[in-house]
């Protein structure tokens, strides 16, 4: 049993190289049926011709020259209550093919941030074949002040849709209708006078695909302050 192993494992091996050599072919043709079973129950191959679990071909990555700035600039929030319709995906599979639409009389509100605090990430996650990407992102918003707090209680459960503007100017896509961003506060006033006054907020949700890019304008909400008097 064991020689029929290393003598299958030798077999699949083979059909790699032809892979390399002709890579529109398909290798399991290269080895017999008994073959295709013993490495199926050995775990390196999965059904059909899916080899050594991989199922996605992979492009190149090319270093470019100049700067590359890191932060964010801007931020864009919307509850997905609000929007009206959210595009699919382009055809190059990261930028959305159209506008975020919202609903009639309402938009992406811009919130400011201190200056250097605003970033994303996001990240591999989950066990091996459970794997999804986790979205996070983080600012920092100084004050407390009535127009603050009144923003602040709309905050708890609610789902939201975000767009950060990178360092060059990119708009990156957070959240959608079916996967949304959950927020997180945490306000400190700090102790001492010359110490920080303002809160730490995050939002973040998981999803099966890296941030998108949105090419389009985004349609944001201004709000006409009352008249005086």
């Amino acid at each position: 049993m064991k020689k029929s192993k290393i003598l299958a494992v030798l077999a699949l091996f083979v059909a790699l190289i032809a892979v390399f050599a002709a890579p529109h072919i398909d290798p399991l043709q290269f080895v017999s049926t008994e073959t295709v079973a013993m490495v199926k129950h050995l775990g390196l191959v999965s059904g059909g011709s899916s080899m050594l679990g991989m199922c996605v071909s992979l492009g190149s990555i090319k270093s470019k020259c100049g700067a590359n700035p890191g932060g964010t600039t801007e931020l864009y929030v919307i509850n997905k209550v609000d929007v009206l319709t959210f595009p699919a995906v382009g055809p190059d599979g990261v930028t959305l093919s159209g506008p975020i639409v919202p609903k009639d009389g309402k938009g992406f509100a811009k919130w400011d941030f201190l200056q250097d605090t605003g970033d994303f990430n996001f990240k591999l996650s989950g066990d091996p074949g459970s794997q999804s990407f986790e979205h996070t992102i983080g600012a920092y918003i100084a004050r407390f002040n009535p127009e603050i707090a009144a923003i602040y209680n709309g905050l708890p459960n609610s789902e939201l849709i975000a767009i950060k503007v990178d360092g060059v100017g990119q708009k990156i896509v957070f959240g959608d209708l079916q996967r949304p961003l959950v927020p997180n506060l945490d306000y400190k006033s700090g102790k001492k006078f010359n110490e920080k006054n303002g809160a730490e907020f995050s939002l973040t949700c998981g999803n099966s695909h890296v941030p998108y890019f949105h090419s389009g304008e985004i349609p944001v909400l201004v709000v006409v302050a009352a008249p005086e008097g």
